[in-house]
């Protein structure tokens, strides 16, 4: 044995030497490892010098563990192209003769050709983690962040290594069993490819075998999370690797030297195979067994849906944390009411049924009978609870809980709401927590009962909320920091008794060894806790922290000016969450694990991503560049103000959902039980939307007014890209969905994302409508009403509209049916703005005014308010302007400065882009008084026999241009693509389309229905020269177009050129009522061409 070992030693020792000298390592490795050292300094460099990188760059070790990460791509093939020579390095070199002379055995000279190729390899890992320190080091001196590397070398043992020994295995069971070494490369390589465009990490990853796409990203909180399926993956690889080897020594084409020895390899071969199909076969027995239960779970919970439902008023909590075998042991006492009529003799409850129940027992003491199962906790009452009655039960239970078996409502095709697969970062997700040095565990968890189950709910009506009171006394570790409802009762402020006055809708329980700071402000206790080194310099705020409370405090008094409402907790903390906590969209809307009653939970890698002292620093060059205050007072403010807000109520549309993370729902959605998701929703991201814009111009007054929010936005359609990135669907996706389906009938399916987006899009600016109707001030008064009577009970829509219309403004009693139950999706369109100067007769006013003349149409069902921006030289007006369904409105109102264009701004509506148009000033003076009215425009015969048809209308075709919409990228070549443009002409968008000319098989056509017999005029459509997309020397030299009139097909020729209103006249024909009437664009012609609008105007 001894022997063997030293051949074993002496073999890979040479083959390292052989490796190490080949072109292919050098080649490779060298690029390997110049990519990553770009990688590590560039990120060191850049989050030394330049903007704030994200923060998972300043985590513990990342700068290794992503190298390491990075490398694993090319040393997939790295490693194939070594391990396939461990036949052909040799033989050229003459070694096979020596070495059969020799006392080596088969499996010696295998094993010892293997681990070279094996150690070389690792060898370069290690120097790689070397690199990656040295760039670690200059974070650490720069940057002040940690210089741990324990996820790196953890990454080496739980990825690196399982990969490197498998691959290797694979190649030389390839070469020994196929003996042709381009075929022992191209199955190898082939494999890889497979994972990179088809496994992926689905299957349970048990494809992945580099661990290429498994979520190994490293969280300085806790570490990796949960691996348990994939430290099973790794074991699996790592059997079958050596299960391969033993394969590759018995097939080795080398003569045999002991009959006894192959025997044993091939049984152990066949062992360590079969080990290591038992690890994929025991995963997938569990992973079919919790599927199977969770079917199950979900028939028996909705099954019990329909049982009546009790009250627990308040808790009081025993908690004890890692003090035996248990992570978590609760008691808890339950004061339980019967709101029912009728008696209860089965008290219902959720409890996560990763907890193991020991007892039930009355407040005497006595035991009651019970039942954990599917989730669900049944005592049984040997007496039942009458209506109205009250008693206390006690609830023992110990264990963990199990996240995934909980939430059994999740979408089955959503991974999650926030991406964790932000680039090289691959995460896992999770919604709790829970271990020795830190705890999570949100209410949406079911880690204490719940009455009722918590499946089976329709959408229209989501799970009942229970509004408690409680008392918690938590027993755990010393050293951590305890956060949950309600305020600290020991003098020592130790935080581990708590007690909670006013009722809330759920619990939860944070711990870890955070850092606390706390201060006591007018409206609240505001408290953070944060892992210390992840903010080294908050210090940098405490010369101006009289500046900075006092900006917190404005932030507050904002919001509680813009709701009506006060904050109604004496507390609200702020906790830092490792950046694996998920937030998942259900059937009956968003579970928000990180928004917890008076807790909000923030990503590390939100804090780690501010270096407060560099943005001070960039901050003060680029106030010094303009000529402006670069006082530190001033600098400091306004960062910490950023600070603040960034966290709060982030305002870049590009970014992910502000509400998350907001601390409004604690104002409304938490006092009350709306049922409604689409209205909780609603009022959700309305209030978010008007603080957004209020607070943004209170701190920042000198900048532009914010008109819009980050939400408006994305409702311009503008930012197709913006849209995938939050929703993950496209734009014709969604305006298809908001054409076609109401508000009322949208449920989450698939992924979630169509239901989101329609759901953010409509519903909010439905409730701003509202709003505007009755009238700010009754707004707030009806919304105050709505709590003071519906505090702690359930609210529907039907409530909030009476409310708010407990004043003088009245809205129509169907409000909510027209918005919510219908496909209402109006559209809107400036007819005309014109202005005339104004100088009233006897006006002793020197200064000039105008009467700004503006027609505005609402084209489609659905009325709605609309918002109009007279732009001037100086400040701009805003007048807004409602609209019944297919009416038009001529709005007139007069201004002092001069005009320049009318923007149209609705809150809901199809149209994509701007809608504006500029301000025709007309000549003359009017000498009279000025008019600020508006009034319905009647419209006669005549004007129903002028008409356009533009690209966008039904009536318009263009080769593939229907299919082209289901393609990404859209159809190119002979098809006529759609372009958004500015100048283009449209109702709800302005666009055309256009292609190359060629030779004329593709037109494109508008067929119009003619109103009346008779002679029209038609022009078409040609901003000719206004942008470079339609500059002369791009364009065809000739129009060519086709008219099917009632005396026949006529064609004619149209030289492109400019004319006063962007319409090139095409002549009169006669067309007749109920027969065809077709104008058709020939794509012939050597530039491009468009096809916009045709215009028909009634001679004779």
């Amino acid at each position: 044995m001894k022997e063997s070992f030293k051949h074993i030693l002496a073999i890979a020792r040479a083959e390292r030497l052989l490796i190490f000298r080949t072109a292919k390592f050098l080649v490779l490795s060298g690029i390997g490892l110049l990519i990553v050292a770009l990688f590590i300094f560039g990120t060191t460099m850049a989050t030394i010098f330049g903007n704030n990188p994200p923060g998972e760059f300043l985590l513990q070790g990342t700068d290794a563990l992503l190298a390491m990460y990075l490398f694993s791509f090319l040393q997939a093939i790295l490693i194939v192209f070594i391990a396939s020579d461990f036949r052909k390095t040799e033989a050229r070199a003459r070694l096979d003769e020596v070495m059969y002379s020799r006392p080596v055995n088969t499996a010696s000279w295998v094993v010892g050709k293997y681990w070279g190729v094996v150690s070389s390899v690792i060898y370069l890992n290690i120097a790689l983690i070397l690199l990656a320190s040295i760039g670690r080091v200059f974070k650490w001196y720069f940057v002040d962040a940690s210089i741990g590397l324990q996820p790196a070398f953890e990454y080496i043992f739980i990825a690196t290594i399982p990969s490197i020994l498998f691959m290797t295995s694979l190649v030389f069971f390839l070469v020994s069993l196929l003996r042709i070494q381009a075929l022992a490369i191209i199955v190898p390589i082939g494999y890889v490819a497979s994972i990179f465009f088809y496994f992926h990490n689905n299957y349970l990853g048990f494809f992945d075998y580099g661990c290429f796409f498994a979520p190994l990203f490293a969280s300085d909180l806790i570490g990796f999370a949960d691996l348990e399926y994939l430290i099973s993956q790794r074991i699996f690889y790592t059997l079958f690797a050596f299960a391969l080897l033993a394969f590759s020594i018995v097939l080795f084409p080398r003569p045999r030297q002991n009959q006894w020895l192959h025997r044993i390899i091939f049984g152990a071969g066949i062992v360590l195979s079969i080990a290591a199909f038992a690890v994929v076969v025991n995963v997938v027995q569990i992973e079919n067994k919790k599927n199977i239960w969770a079917d199950e779970a979900r028939a028996y919970q909705k099954n019990k849906n329909d049982d009546l439902l009790c009250q627990v008023t308040n808790y009081n909590f025993n908690l004890e944390i890692f003090q035996n075998q248990y992570p978590l042991k609760a008691q808890i006492e339950l004061t339980v009411k019967n709101p029912n009529e009728a008696a209860l003799d089965v008290l219902n409850f959720s409890l996560n049924q990763g907890f193991r129940v020991q007892s039930v027992r009355a407040a005497n003491g006595n035991e009651r009978t019970f039942q954990h199962d599917k989730n669900v906790l049944s005592v049984d009452l040997p007496v039942p609870l009458q209506s109205g009655d009250s008693l206390k039960i006690n609830v023992t239970y110990a264990g963990k809980p199990d996240e995934r078996s909980f939430m059994l409502d999740r979408l089955p095709e959503q991974d999650d709401l926030i991406s964790k697969r932000e680039g090289p970062f691959l995460k896992s997700s999770i919604s709790a927590w829970i271990d020795k040095n830190y705890v999570f565990l949100p209410m949406e968890i079911g880690w204490y009962p719940v009455p009722g189950v918590s499946f089976g709910f329709s959408h229209s009506a989501s799970r009942p909320l229970n509004f408690a009171t409680a008392r918690f006394n938590i027993l755990g570790p010393g050293n951590l920091q305890y956060i949950t409802q309600g305020k600290p009762l020991n003098n020592d402020g130790s935080g581990k008794e708590f007690i909670v006055e006013k009722p809330v809708p759920g619990f939860s329980l944070n711990a870890g060894p955070y850092e606390k700071l706390s201060r006591s402000f007018r409206q609240m206790d505001i408290e953070l806790y944060f892992y210390a080194p992840h903010l080294p310099d908050i210090k940098e705020f405490e010369e101006i922290a009289d500046t900075c409370f006092e900006a917190i405090e404005t932030m507050f008094d904002e919001i509680e000016t813009i709701t009506g409402l006060p904050y109604p907790y004496p507390r609200l903390a702020f906790v830092e969450s490792p950046t694996q906590m998920q937030i998942y969209l259900t059937e009956s809307g968003v579970q928000n694990t990180l928004l917890q009653p008076g807790i909000i939970m923030i990503d590390e890698t939100e804090i780690t991503g501010r270096n407060i002292k560099k943005e001070i620093e960039n901050r003060t060059k680029r106030a010094k560049r303009r000529g402006q205050d670069d006082s530190p007072q001033k600098i400091k403010r306004d960062v910490f103000i950023d600070f603040m807000l960034d966290y709060l109520i982030p305002s870049n549309f590009w970014r992910g959902d502000g509400t998350l993370n907001s601390p409004l729902k604690n104002h409304l959605h938490f006092q009350m039980d709306i049922r409604n998701p689409v209205l909780a929703r609603a009022l959700e991201v309305q209030y978010f939307e008007l603080c957004e814009k209020r607070i943004y111009d209170t701190f920042f007054p000198k900048s532009s007014k914010r008109r819009f929010s980050s939400f408006d936005e994305l409702r311009n359609f503008n930012s197709g890209w913006a849209i995938r990135r939050r929703y993950d669907v496209n734009l014709d996706s969604l305006i298809q969905i908001l054409e076609q389906v109401p508000l009322s009938q949208l449920k989450p399916q698939g992924k979630g994302g169509l239901y989101r987006a329609a759901v953010d899009f409509k519903s909010p600016q439905i409730l701003e409508m509202l709003r505007n109707l009755v009238g700010e001030e009754q707004w707030q008064k009806g919304i105050q009403e709505l709590v003071k009577q519906y505090r702690y009970k359930p609210v529907t829509r039907e409530n909030l509209l009476e409310m708010v219309q407990n004043g003088p403004a009245s809205v129509e009693s169907d409000f909510f049916e027209t918005w919510f139950d219908k496909k209402t999706y109006p559209g809107y369109k400036i007819i005309s703005a014109e202005a005339q100067k104004l100088k009233p007769r006897g006006s002793k006013n020197i200064k000039m005014g105008y009467q700004i003349k503006v027609k505005v149409r609402n084209g489609e069902e659905g009325a709605g308010f609309v918002r109009l921006l007279c732009r001037l030289k100086g400040d701009d007006t805003w007048k807004k302007v409602y609209l019944n369904s297919f009416e038009e409105k001529e709005i007139l109102f007069p201004v002092y400065a001069q005009p320049k264009e009318i923007e149209l701004y609705p809150y809901y509506a199809r149209n994509r882009g701007k809608i504006k148009k500029a301000i025709r000033i007309k000549e003359g003076l009017l000498r009279k008084q000025p008019v600020d009215t508006s009034f319905v425009i009647k419209h006669s015969l005549s004007d129903s026999l002028n008409f356009v048809l533009d690209d966008q209308s039904e009536k318009f075709s263009a080769p593939v241009q229907n299919e082209s919409k289901y393609f990404r990228p859209a159809l190119k070549g002979k098809s006529w693509q759609a372009r958004i443009d500015d100048v283009a002409f449209g109702d709800y968008y302005l666009s055309w389309h256009f292609k190359r000319g060629g030779s004329g098989e593709y037109p494109a056509r508008w067929e119009a229905e003619i109103p009346k017999t008779g002679s029209y005029s038609l022009s078409y459509r040609l901003p000719y020269g206004k942008t470079w997309f339609l500059h002369p020397r791009h364009f065809v030299d000739e129009l060519i177009l086709k008219i099917y009139a009632a005396d026949g097909e006529q064609k004619i020729k149209l030289r492109p050129a400019q004319t006063s209103d962007d319409w090139l006249p095409m002549g009169q024909f006669y067309f007749e009522k109920g027969k065809p009437a077709i104008v058709e664009i020939i794509d012939e012609g050597n530039g491009r061409l468009i096809a916009d609008a045709i215009r028909w105007e009634f001679v004779n």
